[in-house]
């Protein structure tokens, strides 16, 4: 598959937000690095997940997971990204779902196993990747 480039942003996301365990929390906003969350059932992927511009549902996220929970208040320079909000974007993660599929047809194509293989195997200069949150974990939306 050839590789296909991502969309190349000096875009900052002014506030974003991400809920966590309030010792997480703490460690975090004295500098602590994040530790990735890796999954193939991430919604976007392995990563750091923030809400960008609603501190509520980072709230709403973190609240019924942690008894005492923290949000974090960040901007992020998007740098190389993967931006679901653009066509060429998600014409690329159809590209990578079809080759995916063809690899692996007995197993399901999840859009974070589709973003992981795209970022670790064909586009490893990808930074960040953006999109709406859906509870919709398939690709059958795109």
């Amino acid at each position: 598959m050839a590789k296909q480039e991502v969309e190349n942003p000096d875009h900052v996301v002014p506030e974003a937000y991400h809920g966590t365990e309030l010792g997480t929390a703490q460690r975090l906003s004295k500098g602590e690095p994040f530790r990735w969350s890796t999954n193939e059932d991430r919604y976007l992927g392995d990563g750091a997940y923030f809400f960008e511009g609603c501190s509520e549902l980072a709230v709403i996220w973190a609240k019924p997971k942690f008894p005492k929970y923290g949000v974090l208040c960040a901007s992020i320079r998007l740098g190389r990204c993967l931006d679901l909000h653009s066509v060429k974007a998600i014409r690329i993660v159809r590209k990578v779902r079809d080759s995916l599929s063809k690899r692996r047809p007995e197993k399901e194509i999840t859009l974070a196993a589709v973003i992981n293989f795209y970022a670790e195997e064909i586009n490893t200069r990808i930074e960040t990747v953006r999109g709406t949150h859906l509870k919709c974990t398939r690709l059958d939306f795109i």
